[in-house]
């Protein structure tokens, strides 16, 4: 949408149109006799940007209609000739600014040229004016649904209907620096698997070559000479759409039930069927991203399209069998663990940990399994040590509960009590899936160490150290979970306060990127653009959502931010600034910086006095561009759910 026509007075015609150097940028995307597989659509760029309503007096002013009048059937003229009519839409509102603007620029196109589709990037609710004028719909990927078909209005249009639209939410695969070419490929079969009638990009062309924007083609030279040539992430959207076709040959060879198997089994789930536990915490996992299992599975579907010596028995036979097994499993999509203490005065003084499992069946078919506890600590009691799954249904989310108590914390070096999850499947086949409880006690010193940044004074004691801080989105994998920029906390208290020891290796301390603000810049809720440190603490672990979790932020240029509530982007709620009346001295040797901070309790009022608290530690590190956590996170840190566990007990009098 930011190539358009040039646009001059014209004293007769009244607005003068030149498609000379738009012409140049558009026919090599959009002409069938192109080499490379051209573009299906194009917007005509009548936006509330361009053409300037300022121009014309404004959006209300009588000329302005007339204005896209001309722009319209310049563009309805302009493409006929070319062959390419049915090729054209309009998408009256291209970014969040121009939303307000859409239903009063629409209504306009409508009134101008009843035929052309128009295109939504919106998903108001039912029943909203905007509704009346979409054909074309293309939502944000957290909101797409196939169900979203049934509001768009009729249309004879070829271009009508739903659309995907990668984002950087991973609801759906990205088009971006960041995508796989298993990923790229993924989008297009989830066009097939939603019944989608294309995918919008936003952003096809970039002026220079840049392999890190993920655009689909690179322009060479200016004016007429001009030279489009395509991208690796083009590449692999072709393949995606290559590989489609050999489903639809199955189809054609009536073979559906084969053709949604593999589908399935390749995509599973994306758009709104990908929602989590809340809106910003979408499910991952939900297409399968190697590029060699994308492979696999093509050479598989050519053997079965040129061979199809048995239309029923694709299930049945070893080789897909293998590949199924390579694909799919019973995955554990998060475990979470809450610990329950002993009421005071209970005979039984016993901490119950109860471990919630979430399962999901990638399988086509439905399984059967039995998840169990296992590698408990020797003290440890089973409560409910296994629960036996005679069917989970295909693509079925399941949550179990397993329980165990113990009446001593085995504590390790690093503020963790690990076991692991058993999942046996039919056959023998059986994984173990490392989990662990993160629990630290505040041990109490009489005197209290002085906030220096030194650490000298600090008591040496046990079980009150956080440490193997692991990488963002690494729960439930073995490859490289942990961050190489390792973080320590030591908590201690008094009668008063409660103190922290923080320590943050870095290879080169004195280039540490620390910006002056008193403001952490997010991007998609990791604080990114620079090295930071993270608190959260839920005072007797009762927090319902982020806005009830205190937040402390502490930058190595020695910026804290205290806030009830997290200040981010997107938005977690409400925040508001929170004084704590927190202490704090940051101090860079050779290899960390070092944090020191001290919390007087009466800074959260009665919840002060609690003696369980919900805590996580988290720590953006520029080396690598490392987010880890003390507590495990697979999309963002800032779960109530997802916190560890703290015990502050009394300090005893002497």
């Amino acid at each position: 949408l930011s190539l358009h026509p040039k646009l001059a007075p014209d004293k007769t015609a009244g607005l003068r149109i030149s498609f000379d150097s738009f012409d140049a940028m558009t026919k090599p995307l959009l002409s069938a006799k192109s080499p490379r597989r051209p573009l299906r659509a194009w917007a005509v760029p009548t936006t509330a940007i361009w053409p300037n309503p300022a121009h014309f007096g404004s959006m209300t002013s009588p000329k302005y209609p007339v204005a896209i009048s001309a722009i319209l059937q310049a563009f309805n003229r302009h493409f006929h000739l070319a062959g390419l009519r049915n090729r054209l839409f309009a998408m009256p509102a291209p970014r969040r600014v121009d939303e307000p603007h859409f239903v009063a620029l629409a209504s306009i196109l409508k009134a101008n040229d009843p035929d052309l589709p128009i295109l939504s990037r919106m998903c108001p609710p039912a029943g909203d004016a905007h509704w009346n004028y979409v054909h074309m719909l293309a939502p944000p990927a957290e909101q797409f649904s196939p169900g979203l078909a049934t509001r768009l209005r009729p249309s004879n249009s070829p271009l009508a209907g739903l659309y995907l639209r990668p984002t950087t939410s991973p609801a759906l695969p990205p088009v971006s620096s960041l995508a796989q070419g298993g990923d790229l490929r993924a989008l297009c079969w989830f066009a097939k698997k939603y019944n989608a009638r294309g995918i919008l990009l936003d952003n096809v062309v970039a002026p220079n070559f840049n392999p890190a924007d993920g655009k689909l083609f690179y322009l060479t030279g200016r004016g007429p000479t001009a030279t489009i040539l395509p991208s690796v992430t083009l590449k692999f959207l072709r393949r995606g759409l290559n590989d489609l076709a050999y489903i639809q040959l199955l189809e054609a060879q009536k073979r559906p039930a084969i053709a949604r198997a593999v589908l399935n089994t390749m995509v599973r789930f994306g758009g709104k069927a990908a929602a989590g536990d809340s809106p910003h915490d979408p499910r991952l996992g939900g297409w399968v991203r190697s590029t060699p299992l994308w492979m696999r599975i093509r050479a598989a579907l050519a053997d079965e399209v040129t061979q199809p010596t048995n239309t029923d028995a694709l299930a049945g036979r070893v080789f897909w069998q293998q590949l199924n097994d390579a694909l799919c499993n019973i995955a554990i999509e998060q475990i979470q663990t809450r610990i329950h203490t002993a009421t005071p005065g209970a005979k039984n003084r016993a901490t119950r940990f109860d471990v919630d499992v979430t399962l999901f069946n990638q399988y086509a078919t439905d399984r059967s399994c039995t998840v169990s506890l296992a590698t408990l600590p020797k003290t440890a009691r089973a409560i409910v040590a296994q629960h036996v799954l005679p069917r989970i249904a295909s693509h079925e989310r399941k949550t179990i509960r397993l329980s165990f108590e113990l009446g001593h914390l085995p504590i390790s070096t690093h503020g963790k009590i690990p076991f692991a999850i058993r999942i046996v499947q039919p056959g023998g086949k059986m994984r173990l899936v490392p989990a662990s409880a993160a629990v630290l006690i505040a041990q109490p010193t009489l005197t209290p160490p002085t906030i220096d940044g030194k650490l000298d004074d600090w008591p040496v004691t046990l079980a009150n150290k956080a440490g193997q801080f692991a990488l963002l989105g690494k729960r439930g994998t073995t490859a490289a979970p942990y961050a190489i920029n390792q973080t320590s906390v030591t908590v201690i208290q008094d009668a008063t306060h409660l103190y922290f020891a923080i320590r943050c290796a870095h290879p080169n301390p004195g280039a540490i990127r620390s910006l002056g603000s008193n403001r952490l810049q997010f991007e998609q809720l990791l604080a990114s653009a620079e090295e930071s440190f993270e608190i959260l603490l839920d005072p007797g672990c009762d927090a319902k959502s982020p806005e009830d979790l205190y937040h402390i932020a502490i930058k190595p240029s020695g910026v804290i931010i205290e806030e009830l509530g997290i200040e981010s982007s997107p938005s977690l709620g409400r925040h508001r600034r929170t004084p704590l009346r927190s202490r704090l001295a940051v101090k860079t040797t050779k290899t960390e910086w070092i944090v020191e901070l001290s919390i007087p309790k009466s800074a959260f009022g009665i919840d002060g006095k609690q003696t369980v608290w919900g805590i996580n530690f988290m720590r953006f590190s520029t080396p690598n561009a490392e987010a880890s956590s003390w507590v495990r996170a697979a999309r963002h840190f800032y779960r109530p759910t997802n916190l560890g566990t703290l015990f502050v007990f009394p300090p005893s009098k002497r």
